[in-house]
């Protein structure tokens, strides 16, 4: 089976047969779409994809934003208003996700090692597991992005963003956050002293073994400030687990 090469001229598309040395036209924007579906296996294919279509429709503009905001986007971000009714296409061929109402990524950015969390959950702060792995402190694989909120929030993420929710009082999610750049991303995250001390909480969640992993990398660091550690061990009320912990020469 011949390689057409196939490519469009304003709103007429035609492809080249390099066998008989012959252009012909094709009057209908479906052939390629499917040809499109027919190849596109991987991530890469997927891109390509995108050009034949954005090239010809509004949809130009949404790539555009998509990929400038980090490949996650808001409906009320797009420049193009237009965009959006062609969004639901692009979603069954694959191309874009939604990972709730009102916010689209690209697939490719759910294999990164962090999303948008701001975008998706507005005022979400980076946790756990997702935090222990950033700073460095456990060798455990985050089995996805730990983000926290106030409880009595009612947010609902699709299992597919990766975001496992922990649900906090309002107190806990405050103290200690601080911005940090993750995979090209400004995300809010708990301060390391609040993360380590976050893991002597949910010992009985996460394994004890877990809790000291965690404890004893950070002691091994040098930037360590065990007065602060002590501080936020304070307030989230485990001062006394953690002065056991110190106490057998962690």
């Amino acid at each position: 089976m011949p390689f057409m090469f196939c490519f469009f001229y304003k709103v007429r598309f035609f492809y080249f047969n390099p066998i008989t040395n012959t252009v012909s036209s094709c009057p209908k924007v479906t052939f390629i779409l499917n040809s499109l579906k027919i190849i596109k296996k991987t991530t890469a294919i997927s891109k390509i994809s995108r050009i034949f279509v954005a090239n010809n429709t509004h949809m130009a503009k949404f790539y555009q934003d998509i990929s400038a905001s980090g490949g996650t986007i808001r409906t009320h971000e797009l420049r193009e208003p237009r965009a959006y009714y062609g969004i639901n296409k692009e979603i069954k061929s694959g191309n874009v996700i939604r990972i709730k109402n009102g916010v689209y990524i690209l697939p490719e950015e759910l294999a990164t090692t962090m999303v948008d969390v701001e975008r998706i959950v507005p005022g979400g702060v980076v946790c756990m597991y997702s935090a222990w792995d950033y700073y460095g402190l456990t060798t455990q694989i985050p089995d996805g992005f730990y983000v926290a909120i106030e409880k009595h929030r009612k947010v609902v993420v699709p299992e597919i963003s990766g975001i496992v929710l922990c649900y906090w009082e309002e107190k806990y999610c405050t103290m200690g956050v601080e911005e940090a750049d993750i995979a090209n991303h400004k995300v809010k995250i708990f301060c390391i002293e609040k993360s380590v001390c976050d893991a002597v909480k949910f010992r009985n969640k996460i394994g004890t073994e877990v809790a000291v992993e965690i404890l004893r990398n950070y002691l091994k660091r040098k930037d360590r400030n065990i007065s602060r550690l002590m501080d936020y061990a304070k307030q989230i009320r485990v001062l006394s687990t953690m002065r056991q912990y110190l106490e057998m020469g962690l």
